[in-house]
């Protein structure tokens, strides 16, 4: 038997190449989600799943927050504030 999701690093990797490409993610944007991902598999033994998905999620986040070095956490709260709202 096949598991009906088949999680692969490439997805997510893919994801962050195009949206670079297309403008939605700064390269820098792009290095600190890879870093981000690579620290908390090394510290937090996460799965290809749960990576994939938080690399989905920063790139939402993204489009409401601009480039990501640039906010402060009072930046990130409406930013929350703004996902909440949209949901």
């Amino acid at each position: 038997m096949r598991p009906f999701h088949n999680p692969k690093t490439v997805y997510a990797d893919h994801s962050i190449t195009n949206a670079t490409n297309r403008g939605k993610l700064t390269a820098d944007d792009a290095q600190l989600i890879r870093d981000f991902i690579a620290e908390i598999k090394a510290t937090k033994g996460i799965g290809v799943a749960r990576a994939n998905k938080i690399i989905f999620t920063l790139g939402t986040w993204r489009n409401f927050l601009g480039p990501f070095r640039a906010n402060t956490i009072p930046d990130l709260y409406r930013c929350t504030e703004k996902l909440i709202l949209k949901c």
